[in-house]
């Protein structure tokens, strides 16, 4: 019987498992380098800025597969973004609406990178919405959810601070429930 991706089938990783660490290997193996990077130079560890057009192909690529809508809007050639920053939001963001979606499993899933007036990166869900008494506080202290999903948007709220960003719950209605990452 499976109960989960990760069941093992006498003594194997399930298909499913071993084609979920295939795609997000790289992705993984990127942020353990650099996160290795700034603690081996932590004065030194500018943030690095890439194309926001070769940052988003590399996140599409990274979750084909995971029923997650992608749309990008008025991306101009040559635009940049801190790459670090966006990959971790984007990350948690996420892996906390894929995991939300597991459990009701009609929930859909809206990314999108806008570059019109400044770069916004918005992750967005058709579930239920964040309660009200932790909405308030949920990216401006780590919260204990059940899942354990407060204390990483506490983290990318104060990593975005401290880019010269903001994360924010930016629309927070069932059925509408919205995160927006953009310039302060």
């Amino acid at each position: 019987m499976r109960c989960s991706v990760a069941a093992r089938d006498e003594g194997r990783d399930s298909p499913e498992l071993q084609a979920l660490v295939r795609r997000q290997l790289p992705a993984i193996t990127q942020r353990l380098s650099e996160t290795l990077e700034k603690l081996q130079r932590p004065t030194e560890a500018a943030e690095k800025y890439v194309t926001a057009r070769a940052w988003w192909e590399a996140l599409v690529r990274q979750y084909r597969g995971e029923g997650v809508e992608f749309e990008a809007r008025a991306l101009k050639d040559g635009a940049r973004i801190p790459q670090a920053l966006f990959s971790s939001v984007a990350d948690n963001l996420l892996r906390n609406a894929i995991a939300k979606r597991a459990k009701d499993g009609a929930t859909r899933i809206r990314v999108t990178l806008e570059g019109e007036s400044g770069m916004a990166l918005r992750v967005c869900d058709t579930g239920r919405a964040v309660a009200a008494e932790l909405a308030v506080i949920l990216l401006r202290a780590p919260v204990s959810l059940l899942a354990g999903l407060g204390i990483g948007l506490y983290q990318s709220a104060r990593q975005a601070e401290a880019a010269g960003y903001t994360l924010e719950l930016e629309t927070n209605r069932d059925g509408d429930v919205c995160f927006a990452l953009r310039a302060q």
